[in-house]
């Protein structure tokens, strides 16, 4: 983020003015760091940029993201965005994928943003903005270029300036080769030269291959998947928690019977939030994703993800059964989940308290799939 901004522009853009104006950012960068900082504990979820660098003022305010001031920032809301993975086809093997290089940076990178997000995504915006907007000249330019032989494309791709030297024996004009370079970059013109050449000729098939090694649609699906299928109950719990801060505020503010009924309604959803389960599923994912939850295994962190709507909200996904399961299936499972999380939320030895609370959150999941469930078998039975 352009100094440490969320509302900044281009980040290299302001770094190279911050270079040569150094004064500015002791004026500013303390305020728009603020103004970040303060967004960021309004948002219901947070999906943070940056490049494959993660320069010093990333780090620095990664340690601000997770630490005490910014404490509802976690795995369960935070998505990471690893950018501009298409610089690194420069320094890669052809015959190497460059998503796979892009995932080992992603490994590689430090702690601190491995333990705050949920996925880091490695991502290239620019392939997919111009993998979407190819003109009919510009398609027409890709095909001349898939006309010159691959070892003399490959000397123009070796670099963003190879690419445009003036070269006789090339059959596409310098002008042509800086407008498709400006639409797709070299990785993006690497990409589609190689389907061109291997007889892929419809354009929506190469649109798609572009989409998908951009990174794009991945990280669109991480969004839905992680965020979506949990947009209502994650908003909904903000507003409960604004509506309890301002009733507990407001107690401290009046007496007599404003303050009577005040209380009555701060008392009302405390009782909503303490016996509505989607709220304690909440609570658990934030236990696990704080690393609270250590005695769970592999296998039983795979189960709560789902339980709890990772990969969709209908039955049979948080039951992990086929979407076209049948009812009686997915009774006979919601049944096995309920006594398995039964027994375990049962076990008190070995266990510490957050385990056997999520246990029960576990089993009380079940369970209403399973009221659900047998309400629509009751329907179907006649």
């Amino acid at each position: 983020p352009g100094l440490e901004s969320a509302f900044g522009t281009d980040s290299d853009n302001t770094q190279e003015f911050m270079s040569t104006n150094q004064q500015y950012l002791s004026i500013y960068g303390a305020e728009l760091a603020a103004a970040t900082q303060l967004e960021a504990q309004r948002a219901d979820a947070v999906i943070y940029l940056f490049d494959r660098s993660l320069a010093q003022v990333d780090q620095d305010f990664l340690k601000k993201f997770s630490g005490e001031d910014l404490a509802t920032i976690n795995p369960l809301n935070a998505i990471g965005g690893l950018t501009q993975i298409d610089k690194l086809f420069f320094n890669i093997d052809k015959n190497e994928s460059l998503m796979t290089i892009a995932k080992e940076v992603v490994e590689a990178l430090p702690s601190i943003a491995q333990s705050l997000f949920y996925q880091i995504q490695p991502i290239s915006g620019f392939l997919a903005w111009g993998a979407q907007s190819i003109t009919d000249r510009e398609w027409d330019i890709l095909a001349e270029l898939a006309k010159i032989p691959q070892p003399k494309m490959n000397n123009l791709l070796f670099s963003y300036d190879s690419f445009i030297k003036p070269d006789k024996s090339v059959n596409v004009s310098i002008e042509d080769r800086k407008i498709i370079r400006e639409r797709l970059n070299i990785y993006g013109i690497s990409l589609v030269y190689g389907s061109l050449i291997r007889g892929v000729s419809e354009r929506s098939e190469i649109v798609d291959l572009l989409l998908k090694e951009s990174g794009v649609a991945d990280l669109i699906a991480v969004i839905k998947s992680h965020f979506g299928n949990r947009a209502h109950i994650v908003k909904l719990n903000t507003v409960f928690n604004q509506l309890q801060d301002h009733a507990k505020k407001g107690l401290r503010e009046l007496d007599g019977e404003p303050e009577r009924a005040l209380a009555q309604i701060l008392s009302s959803l405390q009782k909503i939030t303490s016996q509505e389960n989607s709220f304690k599923e909440l609570e658990v994912l934030h236990d696990y994703y704080d690393h609270k939850l250590a005695d769970f295994s592999t296998e039983e962190a795979q189960e709560l993800l789902c339980i709890t709507g990772e990969n969709g909200n209908s039955c049979a996904a948080k039951l992990s059964l086929p979407s076209d399961a049948s009812t009686r299936e997915m009774l006979l499972k919601a049944i096995a989940g309920m006594n398995k999380w039964r027994s375990k939320s049962q076990q008190s030895f070995g266990k510490n308290r957050i385990y056997l609370s999520a246990a029960n959150v576990i089993h009380d999941s079940y369970q209403e799939i399973f009221m659900r469930l047998s309400q629509v078998q009751q329907l179907l039975d006649g």
